[in-house]
This record gives C-alpha cells, structure tokens and sequence, in this order.
C-alpha cells in the first residue's frame, strides 16, 4: 500500500503565500521606488538658466472705455501682437501687469495655453471692481504657492485688488520662487504712503513662505522711481532684496519715445529683483523689451511700458 503525502496544513499554505506575495510586493516596491528616483531631473552643479519676462501691458477694462478715454487703449489691437511675440519668444516665464479686461485675459489664457501650459489667474476680493492683474504663464512647470491682496489703495487704485501672487516654478532640478506684483501707483502723499505698506506686505508674503535654499525673483511695476533715492533705498531694504543693473544705453521702463507717453524724461518703474538666500543665484543680465507695430500708417508701442527681460542664472 502506497504511503500517502503528508498534506500540509492549511495555515501554513496560507503563511507561505502570504510570504511570497509579500517578497514580490517588497521587491516591486524597491524597483518603483528606483524608478522614480532616476525619472528625477538630475541638479547640474554649473546652474541653469531661466528667463523671465515682467511686462504691464495696459489692458484696462474695455468695457467702462465708453465712460473715459483714458480707458481706451487699443486693446483689441495690441493684444494679438503680445501674443503671438510672447509665443515666438524665448522666456520661461512671464509676469503680466494690468490684464484687468475679462475678455482679454480669457484670450491670453486660451492662445498662449500651448505655449505656456502652466498659467496662475489673476486674484480679486469683496469690495473691488477689479483684480489684482497679475497674470503668470510658464513653459516649465510652475505651482501657485500663495498671495496678499493690498489694503485699499488711493485715488484709481481703490477700485483694484492690487496684490503680490507668489508662485513656484521648477527648471533641471533647481526651483526658484517669484512674486509679481503691481504697485500703488501716483506721487502724492497718500500714495507714497500706500506703497510704502505694500513693501512691507509683499516682505510679510516672502518670510512666509521663505525656504533657505530657494532664491525668489520679486518682480513687476513697483510705481517706484529709481531717481527718487529716499524711496528706492526704503523699497529695496523693506524688501529685503537685491537691485541689478539694466545693460541698456537708455535704461528706462518708460519714455517720451513710446506712442503712448509724453515724458519729458525716461524713468524706470519696472524691476526685476533677487533674494538669492542662502544660494549662489544671480541676476546675469537684463535687457529693455521696446516692441512696436504698424497701425494706420503709424507706429504703435504695444503697451505703454517696456517690458523688462532677465537672464537669471539658478545656483545651489
């Protein structure tokens, strides 16, 4: 007669399985787990490049045009001529100013989608007529970190939520912050008063979100003259950031030469500031962005700012 096979229990078929399955699952784990560390963008110790472009691009609303002239600036114009440049052009990132018309942010956001997926909205709050008309577009990946809506400001501003958006944006394993941002803007005293809060609060928003070893651009249209030096010195030490020179003959954001100004002289409100923390990063250059187009036999700017272009060289 045969001997039959001892049959094992069914608790331990049961722990044996259970072994195997989770040898198999631990092993799956640790190839996962290698996987995505190699798909990670490798840091290049030498730094990379990123290029930004700050630009107010006056697109007040088109629609109150019927209650003032000085609301009516061609936007419809202007606006297919800044599209189609931003998507021919270069820059990784770009921090619009004034984009206040609804109908023309929704076709900044949909023609340049394809050119800069990543796109943060402008920001609004109770009580104001319009948002703060910062609108931020990406080639690289960028996230919104967070932002500050100003205390009502003076005169036209109080109808404006004017604020600092703050986001994150990553390129080759380095990430670097940026803020952009629209200032009070006139000369009077209440106005110079305005802004001196809003240096504080955009310092209040970087402390906040500060990491040690991830530099911040703070850029946009500060409404600060660089010749007026008591001012200039409080928005640079309120800040807490760094100016760079602009390598331009006529280093100015606004001038007499632009369609749209009567300056008696150039000025510069538009900056591109650095707070490199504890990392290496510097601002490398940084040029004047003076685009114009034909229109009924004339040139035309395509906003009444400059826009301003910085080379910013990302190091550990």
């Amino acid at each position: 007669m045969k001997k039959r096979k001892k049959e094992r229990p069914e608790s331990s078929l049961l722990r044996s399985g259970l072994k195997y399955c989770l040898c198999g699952l631990f092993s799956l784990s640790l190839g996962t787990t290698s996987l995505a560390q190699s798909s990670l963008p490798e840091k290049n110790e030498a730094g990379t490049t990123v290029q930004v472009l700050s630009w107010n691009i006056q697109m007040l609303p088109n629609a109150l045009g019927i209650f003032s002239s000085a609301l009516r600036k061609k936007q419809g114009v202007r606006a297919p001529w800044i599209i189609a440049h931003c998507i021919d052009a270069s820059y990784d990132v770009i921090v619009f100013q004034e984009v206040f018309d609804r109908d023309i942010k929704r076709k900044l956001k949909k023609e340049l989608k394809a050119a800069y997926p990543y796109q943060v909205d402008t920001r609004i709050t109770k009580g104001r007529l319009t948002s703060n008309g910062i609108f931020i577009v990406s080639k690289i990946p960028m996230k919104y970190v967070d932002h500050v809506i100003y205390e009502k400001g003076a005169h036209e501003d109080a109808w404006a939520a004017k604020g600092c958006t703050l986001v994150e944006v990553e390129k080759e394993g380095y990430t670097v912050q940026i803020a952009g941002t629209h200032l009070q803007s006139g000369g009077s005293k209440e106005a110079q008063k305005h802004r001196g809060l809003q240096y504080q609060d955009i310092r209040n928003l970087l402390d906040k979100q500060a990491q040690e070893t991830m530099p911040v651009l703070v850029l946009g249209d500060m409404n600060t003259r660089k010749t007026n030096v008591l001012q200039y010195k409080q928005m640079i030490e309120t800040i807490g950031v760094q100016d760079f020179p602009l390598d331009a003959k006529e280093p100015y954001t606004i001038d007499n030469k632009n369609s749209w100004n009567t300056h008696e002289k150039g000025i510069q409100l538009d900056y591109v500031f650095l707070q490199a923390r504890t990392t290496q990063t510097r601002i490398e250059e940084q040029k004047i962005l003076r685009l114009k187009e034909d229109y009924k036999g004339k040139k035309m700017d395509l906003a009444d700012h400059y826009g301003l272009v910085a080379k910013v060289l990302l190091l550990p």
